[in-house]
């Protein structure tokens, strides 16, 4: 199973799983490329004992260095996810950090003309957390990187407006199933006269009373300006203006005004 997997939460999906570019242990690999020519140039010479000595001493040297960068380039991933940056480093002595990407403002990448070529950079991501800017050097393509980290940022802020239509549609809804209120009961009209009928009477009759009229229909509720005020508050929460719990708070404010 790899690393990726073991990580992930429910309903995220794995979108980047990086190593470092393998810039990353070049120089050691050099390094040790030169102390073997160097050392074999030594033995078929056959200089003096010391300069073999230490022709060895510096192949094993380099050997160590480089099962040392390669150790720690394969311990190393640079995970981008559906909901957040993951970074691990070290097998013994570890080093991580996640940034959830609604906390993230904006992403920066350099590459100089040679690591252009070899097709490698640094990825500088500034997010609203304590340290304000995090560097990740040696990344592959960091254009695209910076690329797909936008793209799911978009992507997950479209599934919280979409979360949030949601809870409208559902909470118009019920609303629109409640029972309609009872008006005030209605006089039946008035029977014809059952006694007998009156001998001298010439006074005007008076026109019976008219029934009451029906109460004016309320207003329908501002679901339009209620969902405007919904995503501007999922926008501040997004930026991080405002914590979770004033969110929540204030969106079951608005709900309850439809």
């Amino acid at each position: 199973m790899a690393y990726s997997d073991l990580i992930l939460r429910e309903n995220e999906t794995l979108v980047l799983d990086l190593h470092p570019h393998w810039w990353y242990f070049a120089k050691a690999l050099l390094a040790t490329i030169v102390a073997l020519v160097l050392a074999i140039v030594v033995l078929a010479e056959g200089w003096w004992d010391p300069i073999k000595l230490v022709s060895a001493v510096l192949v094993l040297g380099c050997l160590v260095w480089l099962a040392e960068r390669y150790i720690r380039w394969v311990s190393t991933y640079f995970i981008l996810t559906s909901d957040r940056v993951i970074y691990r480093e070290g097998i013994f002595a570890k080093h991580g950090m996640e940034i959830p990407l609604q906390r993230i403002n904006s992403i920066f990448f350099n590459q100089r003309m040679f690591e252009r070529i070899l097709g490698l950079g640094d990825l500088k991501i500034e997010s609203a957390s304590k340290t304000g800017a995090e560097v990740f050097d040696d990344i592959r393509r960091p254009e695209r990187v910076q690329h797909e980290i936008y793209s799911q940022m978009e992507a997950l802020e479209n599934r919280g407006y979409d979360r949030i239509g949601q809870q409208i549609t559902q909470a118009q809804a019920h609303a629109g199933q409640a029972p309609a209120p009872a008006g005030p009961p209605v006089a039946p009209p008035p029977g014809p006269p059952t006694g007998p009928a009156p001998t001298a009477s010439f006074a005007p009759v008076a026109p019976p009373p008219a029934p009451p009229s029906a109460p004016p229909a309320a207003a329908a509720p501002p679901s339009s300006s209620v969902a405007d005020r919904i995503a501007e508050l999922h926008r501040l929460h997004t930026q991080g203006a405002i914590t979770d719990a004033e969110f929540e708070a204030k969106k079951a404010q608005l709900l309850e005004q439809l």
